[in-house]
């Protein structure tokens, strides 16, 4: 179906060349010509279950090179979760009428020609719902350009009328061209104005009311407008950020780990990094590691949120606040319910380890609170793995 993706954290229920489990919006289900394993074969088979890892050798010998890097992007967790069926147009996983518009708009698109600059035709489209005019009126708009005006040509096709000729030149058939833009001519040669213009501004004529004259319109809608945009200024008062832009000291007794994550396309592969931080602070930990390519920006900064924990685990810390600069991955986090998306089995495993935490909390923070993570980030684009305690690491940290 449309939009549907099945995300299965264990793998045992999806088969490869049956359903949508590939990280991409096009093609979403396996291409690759059937080789070694029958058509009924699950994902399962292609994961090393003890170690938690893709078995890597076996992706590449079975798909094609493209594919075999898809699957390998795809992060694993390590204790398994509930099988999920996530809605893949939308970034929380959740099914809204809105994005199934947009793929069937999308979708029928793609059948019909159209301008070879679609950016333009985004632009186009983006300048005129902006327009500080009442909703009436950008919906008149959007209905002149998708050609749903109440023209006769149109009410012609659904009401028994006589036929779809101009009521008011009576030679011409009434498009949205023709009420809109083609004028009416005198005798003289004169311009006096467009055929349909006065019945579908004022929409009063065709259902037995009287209209405005046409030489009142441009001035009664320039005074409607300014009406409008007079009452209607915007506020004056900004709204007061809620996230520190600067990082905070943790309260004493406690540490801050911050963590980050770092795109390096022409390796294809990332970098996390995480800094660990006491109330003064020092730096008690540190980590720069090279991951693979993952198929998001959101997956990544997700990666980091978990290894950030499973890092202070590791270092044997118990009390930690958890810091990066991804509120989309923060909201799941602080959620309490299993989340839904692309990313969620890696949200649910997280707060699953810092259950065994004596304290632990996430936070937000503003990008530039969180440089100091995002240096080891980067820096794993020259180290394959860097690990280093107190004073070694700090140095490094300072020289960046």
């Amino acid at each position: 179906m449309l939009g549907k993706q099945v995300e299965d954290w264990q793998w045992k229920s999806v088969i490869i060349r049956k359903d949508k489990w590939l990280p991409t919006q096009h093609a979403s289900c396996i291409i690759t010509p059937q080789r070694n394993f029958p058509n009924n074969t699950r994902v399962c088979a292609l994961i090393d279950e003890e170690n938690s890892c893709w078995l890597e050798n076996r992706v590449r010998s079975e798909f094609l090179p493209h594919e075999a890097s898809a699957i390998l992007s795809l992060p694993l967790n390590h204790g398994g979760s509930a099988d999920k069926l996530i809605w893949s147009a939308t970034k929380n996983g959740i099914y809204s009428t809105k994005t199934a518009y947009q793929l069937l708009i999308a979708k029928a698109g793609k059948a019909k020609s159209g301008p070879s600059n679609r950016n333009a035709h985004k632009t186009f489209w983006q300048q005129v719902w902006s327009l500080n005019v009442p909703s009436k009126i950008l919906h008149f708009i959007w209905r002149a350009c998708t050609d749903s005006l109440s023209t006769k040509q149109n009410l012609f096709k659904g009401l028994s009328i006589p036929n779809a000729l101009c009521e008011r030149c009576g030679s011409e058939v009434e498009d949205s061209a023709h009420a809109l833009i083609i004028g009416v001519s005198t005798a003289e040669g004169n311009l006096v104005g467009n055929c349909g213009m006065p019945r579908l501004f004022v929409g009063t004529a065709r259902v037995g009311s009287p209209s405005r004259p046409l030489s009142q319109i441009h001035r009664d809608a320039l005074e409607r407008l300014n009406k409008f945009q007079t009452t209607t200024l915007p506020p004056l008062h900004t709204t007061v950020e809620s996230h520190p832009t600067n990082w905070l000291p943790p309260p004493p007794l406690l540490l801050k780990s911050n963590c980050d994550g770092a795109i390096f396309h022409g390796l294809n592969c990332a970098g996390l990094g995480i800094v660990i931080r006491n109330s003064e602070g020092s730096v008690i930990a540190a980590l720069s590691e090279r991951v693979p390519l993952l198929p998001s920006v959101d997956d990544l900064e997700a990666m980091a949120w978990r290894r950030s924990v499973t890092f202070a685990i590791e270092t044997g810390l118990q009390e930690v606040i958890f810091e990066e600069d991804s509120e989309v991955v923060y909201k799941h986090l602080s959620a309490t319910s299993s989340s839904m998306a692309s990313f969620g089995h890696i949200t649910d495993e997280t707060r699953l380890l810092v259950s065994n935490l004596r304290f632990a909390s996430f936070s937000h923070v503003k990008r530039s609170g969180n440089a100091v993570a995002d240096k080891p980030a980067k820096l794993a684009k020259i180290l394959l793995i860097l690990r280093s305690r107190l004073k070694t690491f700090t140095v490094r940290l300072t020289a960046l």
